[in-house]
């Protein structure tokens, strides 16, 4: 396990990337998505104040990033880019390594589209981290607000712009309508079951 500092926002370097490839390759994503460039100002602003407050909470000292390279003594699956969670009382933003190098494969064939998919992962996690019933959640349950709270806020207002995605933020977006974003949606959890399962 790795840690990562945030430094495209924080004006540090990453004094490790020269020797840890993916660690550089995990930052450039975290400047990829960047609030403050001109070619992101597309980011909902529910976005964009999802991201500055994940640098806030580092910036504070309240939040490490982590890159998994192995997934013993974890719930998360090979198919999981990332995922959040409170460690040791610390607000905590893991990414798995071999989801990560397949992740990056996929950018080279549209990087527009892996742009949003990482900032949408990214703004899924905070949400995560600022439920103050986070530990004690159902993960289920906790999954489906979530995922309806960035699909309305974010996934919706990207669809309607013709933003590229990956096709399970368009499948849950459909589920949502169906349900008419009420909770629980049982075509959600349908969606989000087999991963569940999984864990």
């Amino acid at each position: 396990m790795k840690g990562l500092l945030l430094a495209f926002l924080l004006g540090a370097s990453i004094q490790s990337q020269a020797v840890d490839p993916m660690l550089a390759s995990l930052d450039g994503l975290f400047q990829m998505v960047n609030p403050s460039l001109p070619q992101n100002a597309y980011f909902p602003k529910f976005a964009q104040e999802k991201i500055w407050w994940l640098v806030e909470q580092q910036k504070q000292g309240r939040l490490d990033v982590v890159l998994l390279n192995s997934l013993a003594n974890t719930n998360l699956t090979a198919d999981d880019l990332m995922s959040s969670a409170i460690v040791n009382g610390r607000l905590t933003l893991a990414v798995v390594q071999t989801r990560l190098t397949t992740f990056l494969a996929e950018g080279k064939v549209n990087q527009l589209q892996i742009k949003n998919d990482f900032m949408l992962g990214v703004v899924h996690e905070v949400v995560h981290l600022q439920n103050p019933k986070l530990a004690s959640s159902n993960h289920l349950a906790e999954e489906q607000r979530a995922w309806r709270e960035v699909n309305s806020n974010v996934v919706r207002k990207l669809r309607a712009s013709k933003q590229p995605m990956n096709k399970r933020f368009i499948a849950v977006d459909d589920a949502l309508k169906a349900c008419k974003d009420q909770l629980p949606c049982p075509s959600l959890a349908r969606i989000l079951l087999p991963s569940e399962i999984r864990r």
